[in-house]
């Protein structure tokens, strides 16, 4: 590459644009913050005990707090308990999007935004593109929430 030449690279989903405004960002990070904060105040037990709780305070509509140790293994999904105790590291979307493997280096390093296709709650399940924000816990494990494209 040169000072000339800039390549780059992507792909296209098939409808409208989706969008997710500035304070719909803000929302999604402030709230995986809070799970954090309630993580670290409460202990790790406690807190996947309530992110697991589909009556609690961390579950509504379409946003809930889903955790996953740094091997993959979902702590936390509290729509999909079946998957709770699972590896999700070959896990990948309907465009390949190995989004479990993105999640884990993004917690590695801190935090990180990520797009994908997943199942909407809100809407029967309907396969939709969400925004999900991770954020690492601590050494051991990481949890994070997303939105769904309006």
């Amino acid at each position: 590459m040169n000072d000339a030449l800039w390549l780059g690279a992507g792909i296209y989903l098939a409808g409208p644009v989706p969008y997710f405004s500035p304070e719909d960002r803000e929302g999604l990070i402030a709230f995986v913050e809070d799970a954090r904060d309630f993580a670290l105040q409460n202990g790790k037990k406690s807190a996947l005990v309530e992110f697991n709780n589909r009556s609690g305070r961390f579950v509504n509509a379409s946003r809930y707090i889903f955790a996953y140790d740094f091997n993959t293994t979902n702590l936390a999904l509290p729509m999909q308990p079946d998957l709770i105790g699972t590896s999700r590291l070959d896990i990948k979307d309907s465009n390949g999007v190995s989004f479990c493997r993105d999640f884990t280096a993004q917690a590695k390093d801190g935090s990180g935004l990520s797009y994908l296709l997943y199942p909407d709650p809100a809407d029967n399940m309907t396969m939709k593109l969400k925004l999900d924000y991770v954020m690492k816990v601590d050494d051991t494990w990481f949890l994070g929430s997303g939105i769904y494209a309006k």
